[in-house]
């Protein structure tokens, strides 16, 4: 997980998540989230920052060389 992106429409709510694969690519998965309240809405950001966060140590520590 790369990032998030949450779109408001006047009628709809919808969700990109963009992932990277093994070689590299950028995917896009989109979902909508026009059924979820604001609190359900909030943890659903509190969760995708946590993964985000967890993601970005990860993959700082692959990048350090350890001799």
């Amino acid at each position: 997980l790369i990032k998030y992106n949450i779109v408001n429409g006047l009628i709809f709510k919808r969700l990109y998540i963009y992932i990277t694969s093994k070689k590299s690519h950028v995917l896009i998965l989109k979902y909508d989230i026009s059924y979820l309240e604001k609190k359900e809405i909030k943890d659903l950001k509190f969760s995708l920052n946590k993964v985000i966060k967890a993601n970005k140590e990860v993959r700082h520590e692959d990048n350090t060389v350890t001799d």
